[in-house]
């Protein structure tokens, strides 16, 4: 087993981030957005109410049926979590582009930083804002400072049969977690006895894409909706933002 420290931010945090910097660039931001359907020659989005909303350019980067849409200079952007899109196929009809079943499943959870500075190995540890990782056969957890430093997010991968992709937020005890990494650090044992709200989510993969984009070129997909992999390292979050900068250059 190692360990190692290097920095990280929350996805939440992130996501307020890029929120905050959309209102400021003039986004008009709809919730619970249903899209059924892509006019890819108009182009245009058909939503659940049947009416449509046009724009020059449409960028795909969803969940299920895209819930959040986001408008700006004549650009559709329809977000939720891409690696489960349904849109994707609509644009690659050819081909089965369904996310792919991965044999590993991840622990998300969370500790309240009052409750883990009484324990003095762990409050040593935590003393610097970085993130931690304990890896080990089969097995790794990350733990990093969030909320302005209020909690400590948890997350601890483990080898696992899923029978579906992306079956996320299911819920986890901490004595399943506590399981799972008995052979840990007692550091990170630890940590896991004050974790809160644990969640299990199942992991997966998009398959190798011929194109993101559809054949008029107006319609484009971005980040895992392109291209989902793990989530070791943000690499999600980091592949979606190099898209952004790249599709807006």
């Amino acid at each position: 087993e190692i360990s190692c420290r290097y920095l990280s931010v929350r996805r939440s945090d992130y996501q307020q981030v890029l929120h905050k910097a959309a209102l400021e660039a003039g986004c008009e931001l709809r919730l619970g957005q249903k899209v059924i359907d892509i006019k890819e020659a108009i182009p245009a989005v058909q939503l659940q109410d049947r009416t449509s909303v046009h724009g020059d350019i449409v960028v795909i980067a969803d969940g299920n049926f895209a819930s959040l849409l986001v408008l700006i200079a004549s650009t559709i952007i329809l977000t939720t979590p891409g690696i489960k899109s349904t849109l994707r196929q609509m644009i690659i009809p050819e081909e089965d582009t369904a996310a792919l079943s991965q044999p590993l499943s991840t622990y998300r959870a969370w500790a309240p930083m009052d409750a883990l500075n009484t324990d003095k190995q762990v409050a040593e540890l935590l003393s610097q804002p970085a993130t931690n990782v304990w890896l080990g056969p089969g097995r790794h957890m990350i733990v990093y400072p969030a909320e302005g430093g209020k909690i400590l997010a948890i997350n601890g991968t483990y080898p696992s049969r899923n029978d579906s992709a992306g079956e996320w937020n299911k819920a986890a005890s901490v004595d399943e977690i506590q399981q799972r990494f008995h052979d840990f650090d007692p550091v990170a044992k630890a940590i896991l006895s004050q974790a809160r709200d644990c969640k299990s989510w199942a992991l997966a993969e998009v398959p190798r894409l011929p194109r993101c984009r559809s054949k008029s070129g107006k319609v484009v997909l971005i980040g895992d909706a392109a291209h989902g992999m793990l989530q070791f390292l943000a690499q999600g979050a980091a592949m979606a933002t190099e898209d952004a900068g790249a599709l807006a250059e």
